[in-house]
């Protein structure tokens, strides 16, 4: 009996043994695997908070560190510690250098170098209290189809086109009435697609929009006489009605000398601002529109000069070229974009973002020596535009 009962505690001890081995010998090949790959093992608070970004890690690698810090709160996040950023010298092609942030072996560099050097898009956009940053390679949006294509309909849906408002356009050019790109130079210059695709969206927008709201300011014809009170003549200067053999109709023929204040007509609209008018210059001379606007209530001056220069902007003066139109023809101005583009001027290839707006049309001033007629202040002017853009390609067609 005692030698069995010794058999049976050497089997229990040598079964005891080869459980302890087995587990020894498991315990070994996790740890090893968990070590041996090519990255050292996460602590348990960054892999949590690694579980729980990985759902969103497609919106969020574009953003930048602060907008991270923003975006709405995921489950669990509240218990992971925050990302620690450290300042770092970016290279770029060993040419110059930009401050990023770095957080462990990830580089972040800011937007707005990447913005200019990639050329493409991105802003901060709020949704439902939480900030997000949007980030884009192009400025384009596809539109659902309202109704079926027709070739003399709305042009695929460039209805919600709005080509002058881009910062890559420098200006709408007062000689030929269409847009200067600068996407590949600050000086400027006629792009065709982007001429085309801004004779489309007015096009389509004349067919989708209703008819706009229009303030007749001056024909010169025989009812309007009884307002000529609405026209400033100072001393020096003249203003007559005349008629004129190739329009058939009375004009005004006004003369004012560039020194002198100008012979001016008041206007007064607060609704619209695209402004409109026939023209003739004797000599050489300008029509300036003054403008109050949401910067304190200061006036802004527009002017438009019988000459070739593209744009210029000094104090609250902004000048657009217009050509010599020594021959009767209509100029036609949107006066937010003419104000915003010459406020915005700057020698790079975007212009710059202002909030300015015009709040009342005050007055239009004329010098020089010439004829005007057909004043008007209208919400819209598609056709204008629609116009402008096919002569232009007419014109410089191979």
């Amino acid at each position: 009996m005692r030698c069995l009962a010794a058999r049976v505690n050497y089997k229990t001890l040598i079964v005891i043994c080869a459980l302890f081995t087995l587990v020894m010998v498991l315990l070994w090949n996790r740890c090893s695997s968990d070590t041996s790959g090519p990255f050292p093992r996460i602590p348990a608070g960054l892999e949590r908070r690694g579980m729980a970004e990985d759902e969103p890690r497609q919106h969020s690698e574009e953003t930048s560190p602060q907008e991270q810090q923003k975006a709405p709160p995921v489950a669990g996040a509240g218990r992971a510690p925050a990302p620690k950023y450290e300042e770092i010298d970016c290279v770029i092609n060993e040419e110059h250098t930009v401050k990023g942030r770095r957080e462990g072996n990830e580089v972040f560099l800011p937007f707005s170098w990447v913005e200019k050097y990639f050329e493409v898009y991105g802003k901060i956009a709020q949704y439902d209290g939480y900030d997000r940053f949007e980030f884009s390679h192009s400025y384009s949006k596809v539109y659902t189809q309202r109704a079926p294509y027709h070739p003399d309909g709305v042009f695929m849906s460039f209805e919600g086109y709005n080509v002058e408002v881009r910062d890559r356009v420098k200006c709408i050019s007062g000689v030929e009435g269409v847009p200067l790109s600068t996407q590949w130079g600050p000086q400027g210059y006629f792009y065709p697609i982007q001429i085309a695709q801004y004779g489309l969206s007015h096009y389509s927008k004349n067919l989708t929009e209703k008819p706009p709201h229009v303030e007749v300011y001056e024909t010169a014809e025989d009812k309007d006489r009884g307002r000529a009170g609405d026209w400033a003549v100072p001393k020096g200067c003249s203003l007559t009605t005349v008629w004129d053999k190739a329009k058939l109709t009375g004009v005004k023929q006004f003369s004012a000398p560039d020194t002198s204040e100008g012979v001016s007509l008041q206007l007064g609209n607060t609704r619209d601002f695209i402004i409109s008018f026939d023209l003739k210059f004797v000599t050489n001379g300008s029509i300036s529109v003054v403008l109050e606007t949401t910067e304190k209530n200061q006036l802004f001056t527009v002017h438009y000069v019988s000459n070739t220069q593209l744009i210029a902007f000094r104090d609250r003066d902004i000048y657009y070229g217009i050509g010599a139109r020594t021959s009767w023809s209509t100029l036609t101005r949107d006066l937010l974009t003419d104000l915003r583009k010459g406020v915005g001027l700057s020698n790079t290839k975007a212009v710059k973002q202002t909030k300015i707006m015009p709040k009342r049309v005050v007055r239009l001033v004329a010098k020089g020596r010439g004829f005007l007629d057909n004043v008007t202040i209208s919400a819209t002017a598609h056709m204008a535009a629609f116009f402008a853009a096919s002569d232009w390609l007419v014109r410089n067609q191979d």
